[in-house]
């Protein structure tokens, strides 16, 4: 026999592994959402995406107008996706996800529009994420409600392009994050006051980090979120020159002078879950400044104008909790209870403030019970929200508010969904 001859067993080792196949698995929802409000809301997505009740307006009748039933039955939330595993990279199991419902909606206009769409790289103790998902405060612990809000505005609620790392060993994960807007924005001084741009030329990243553990049914967490945004690029300043010549006073106007004007703020976080058998608990608690990104009643307010028109902020803080209770699997109820205050802003507010919902809220919050019926492929549900606001006649320079009055919105909410 040759000395070139090689065994059956010999010549197959010596063969490039072949490539794990590409596995499609299509997935979805078609659901429908029946609401009833007992007044005017702040909200989205046609009204099913529910935060908090407005204040008054009175007429010169002393009337209401924002006391003002309202309901619909939509099926817009209806979801489809597609979850993808495919070849090792770099010695990591990879996949990925895309997901889509048709709620990016206006009066005239139906769409679909993108929730997830990102690739992740997993290895036995390091992931890396890149693409669109969960913004990591609205994380994998949020409340089990069948509204959806989600839980907001006492839930962090945001889908966002981003890059992730875990690294998990034991019972302990580290996150890092760095995050960019695109569809839940920070708000400013643009007409538009929702607006891509504050981010965009912020340049740096919003950033996170948090540290986890996890034993069982124990899940037990703790994060921090800083932001920075610029409000604006340029500025229309007005100045007043002595002219010692003339003995009056000149007026200079300079039209679109460039600025750079930064908020910065950061957001801690702690959460936590257990569950056994039928019964579950979750809850979380966030210590936020100017969080409007995430959904939440927040802001920022200009603390210093300097005569050249350059401004520096202070954002808006608030203490802002909730908690879910729920039993049952088959015939399950929940509870979910919420509740955020305004604390004010550390420095005294000399100019402008700019927040997501109202400038006079001083405290709101929510009970929510609800009841299901839960099948693999069938879903259906019927929930109560009472969401009450205190809304005050007084600010003071720090944004604290005083002299309130309640405001209250009764929110019925039946969904039906069937799971493919």
């Amino acid at each position: 026999m040759s000395l070139n001859a090689i065994t059956a067993q010999e010549a197959a080792s010596v063969q490039p592994k072949e490539e794990k196949p590409f596995k499609l698995k299509p997935y979805g929802f078609i659901r429908n959402y029946f609401y009833y409000d007992s007044r005017e809301n702040i909200q989205s997505s046609n009204g099913l995406y529910n935060q908090i009740p407005k204040d008054e307006s009175l007429n010169t009748l002393g009337e209401d107008l924002n006391e003002e039933a309202s309901a619909s039955f939509l099926a817009m939330t209806t979801r489809l996706g597609l979850n993808i595993t495919g070849p090792d990279v770099l010695g990591a199991a990879s996949s990925a996800k895309i997901e889509t419902d048709f709620n990016g909606f206006s009066s005239s206009t139906t769409m679909l529009r993108i929730r997830h769409a990102y690739m992740k790289l997993d290895w036995k103790h390091n992931s890396i994420l890149a693409g669109q998902t969960w913004h990591p405060m609205y994380g994998e612990i949020f409340p089990d409600v069948l509204g959806l809000a989600s839980g907001s505005p006492f839930q962090p609620f945001s889908r966002t392009p981003q890059v992730r790392y875990d690294y998990s060993v034991s019972n302990v994960k580290l996150s890092l994050a760095a995050l960019y807007q695109l569809q839940y924005l920070s708000v400013g001084p643009q007409k538009e006051a929702a607006n891509i741009s504050y981010s965009k030329y912020g340049v740096l990243p919003e950033l996170y980090a948090s540290v986890e553990f996890k034993k069982g049914e124990f899940t037990l967490g703790a994060g921090i979120d800083y932001s920075r945004i610029k409000t604006r690029n340029t500025v229309d300043v007005v100045k007043i020159k002595a002219n010692y010549v003339t003995q009056k006073n000149d007026t200079i106007n300079i039209k679109n002078k460039k600025v750079s004007d930064y908020v910065n703020a950061f957001s801690p976080m702690v959460y936590v879950k257990y569950s056994t058998g039928m019964f579950g608990i979750s809850a979380k608690s966030v210590l936020g400044e100017n969080t409007a990104q995430l959904n939440m009643m927040s802001g920022y307010g200009e603390s210093d104008i300097d005569e050249d028109g350059n401004r520096e902020y202070t954002p808006l803080r608030s203490s802002t909790s909730w908690i879910d209770l729920s039993y049952g699997k088959k015939y399950k109820i929940n509870l979910f209870l919420g509740y955020s205050k305004n604390l004010g802003t550390s420095k005294e507010i000399e100019g402008e403030v700019f927040v997501r919902g109202a400038k006079n809220i001083d405290q709101f919050y929510r009970i929510a019970p609800a009841i299901s019926y839960n099948l693999k492929h069938f879903n259906f549900g019927i929930e109560y929200e009472l969401t009450t606001v205190a809304y005050g006649k007084k600010i003071d320079d720090k944004c604290k508010v005083s002299d309130t009055h309640n405001v209250s919105n009764n929110r019925i909410c039946s969904m039906i969904k069937y799971n493919f």
